[in-house]
């Protein structure tokens, strides 16, 4: 039976996205002005065109969910995650600032290296306050899930681009190059290496249309330290030894020689020389190599020279292809000494267009955001938390109600209720056959934190579920095994029927 408005009122008091008593006028002023007002999809489709949710938070409440809408003390607007990027949204905060919001998958999570690299990047991160680096506000930690709170930015990034237009001229390429130049100056003032120089880790707000160009577009670097192989679940490169020795670590098409074979001991030169490749990139459409194989593309960073740009791009100035040249040197030492000196050395093509990109103006939103920041870092530890809405007629569904009103359980009782299952099917084990180190590990587990389901519903497999679903994991082995014992059954009926017809056959013979 599916959800009536009434029950989708119940479920949005209870998402605490609206007081209970903004959902009463909510609901009055819809039965009032709604020509069906039974229907649940109209319904949902005027909250959405009235601004009281977001089609994200639409979707999840019209498939009966109330929970995970807030993070802490962020409400959860949108999911805009890309690709295999999980848990990546859009949020607002109390005082209005929009953010994006990075959540560590618990599977990375559990590792304590993991973690700890987390939280050890996040911290360096929050140094970062530059126009041309996107901003890390702060890392938090909420009913055991952990996220980073992040600059939101409207555009898309240097590869899109790349891929819309396959190349750019002289002037939109050297602009970006020489932002990029800024933020790398102010990276290596902090002293760090961003090591995964690329178009994808490059973005440009606002996006520029199809026939527009990049001049008025701020440039940000991305992920710094933080990057896919954290807060992509399914990376397995996240490891407390991923600098250690033989690792590498950036993207083949654009790593520098001395990075691939000790991602350790580089500085900010390797950033420059990856650099160099994305602005060859910009001018010629293509990397400087062109190569199927890593291995063999590594091996051609390190020993060939690329072409010349001016063969590739005809307008290309000839003193462009000296700075490229510099960019590209295969020795560290004679490459430019620091990102100011490689921006000093682009900013002869630009005039005008080089003090374009001028940070702004802090709006109003963002210091009270800042501040507010301020006051909770002074403030005694301890989470956000949110009270309970009030009774209301608005009926919820008693199945997501049951669902919502208990916490999850624990890591020990879901272990217990497991063995005491166990124990009804199968012979108890003898105590003496449990050696120290089962035991050792069974308390272990006994004593871990509650198992927390802290992924956000994602929206794509709500729809890829059969009505809007997920299917219990029991009902699903169910019809597996009855699926499976037909399968089998109706082959050994066609069998017997061949063969008596085989038989029939002949005997008629």
């Amino acid at each position: 039976m599916g959800l009536s408005v009434e029950n989708l009122c119940g479920l949005l008091i209870r998402s605490r996205l609206h007081t209970p008593e903004g959902v009463k006028a909510c609901y009055q002023r819809w039965q009032a002005s709604a020509q069906d007002r039974a229907s649940v999809k109209a319904f949902t489709r005027w909250l959405i065109e009235n601004k009281y949710v977001t089609e994200y938070q639409a979707t999840l409440l019209a498939n009966g969910y109330a929970d995970n809408f807030f993070l802490g003390s962020y409400k959860i607007l949108d999911r805009i995650g890309k690709g295999r990027m999980a848990g990546v949204y859009k949020a607002v905060h109390p005082s209005g600032q929009m953010v994006a919001i990075k959540v560590l998958p618990p599977s990375k999570a559990s590792d304590p290296p993991t973690l700890a690299r987390f939280q050890r990047e996040a911290q360096l991160a929050t140094q970062l306050v530059h126009h041309c680096v996107v901003r890390t506000f702060h890392h938090g930690e909420s009913n055991g899930l952990h996220y980073l709170v992040m600059e939101h930015l409207e555009g898309d990034t240097l590869e899109a681009l790349l891929k819309q237009r396959g190349k750019l001229p002289p002037r939109e390429a050297v602009r970006i190059a020489f932002l990029v130049c800024l933020g790398l100056q102010h990276i290596h003032e902090k002293g760090m290496v961003h090591r995964d120089m690329k178009p994808g880790n490059i973005m440009l707000c606002p996006f520029p249309g199809p026939q527009d160009s990049t001049l008025k577009s701020l440039v940000k670097i991305l992920d710094i330290g933080l990057g896919k192989n954290l807060f992509d679940p399914k990376s397995k490169e996240a490891r407390s030894d991923l600098t250690g020795e033989g690792a590498i670590i950036g993207t083949p098409d654009y790593l520098a020689p001395e990075q691939a074979r000790d991602a350790r001991t580089v500085d900010i030169r390797a950033d420059l020389y990856s650099l160099g490749c994305v602005l060859y990139h910009m001018l010629a459409g293509q990397p400087p190599f062109v190569e199927q194989n890593p291995v063999r593309l590594v091996l051609r960073h390190a020993t060939e020279t690329p072409k010349p740009i001016t063969d590739l791009k005809a307008d290309a100035p000839e003193e462009l292809n000296r700075i490229l040249t510099c960019f590209l040197a295969k020795d560290p030492n004679q490459r430019f000494e620091s990102p100011l000196k490689a921006a000093e050395a682009l900013k002869g093509f630009l005039g005008a267009d080089a003090e374009a990109a001028r940070a702004k103006a802090e709006s109003r939103e963002l210091q009270n955001y800042l501040e507010s920041l301020k006051q909770s870092a002074s403030a005694p530890a301890g989470e956000t938390t949110i009270s309970e809405p009030v009774a209301v007629q608005f009926p919820v569904p008693a199945q997501t109600a049951a669902r919502t009103a208990k916490p999850p359980p624990s890591r020990a009782a879901l272990v217990k209720k497991r063995r005491e299952k166990l124990t009804r099917s199968a012979p108890q084990a003898s105590p003496k056959s449990t050696t120290p180190r089962a035991r050792a590990v069974a308390e272990a587990r006994g004593s871990e934190p509650p198992i927390i389901n802290v992924e956000i519903v994602d929206l794509g497999q709500l729809r890829a579920s059969p009505l809007g679903l997920p299917i219990p994991r029991d009902l699903f082995m169910l019809l597996a095994g009855a699926i499976g014992g037909a399968v089998a059954v109706l082959g050994v009926v066609s069998a017997v029927w061949i063969l008596a017809l085989l038989l029939t056959s002949g005997s008629a013979r």
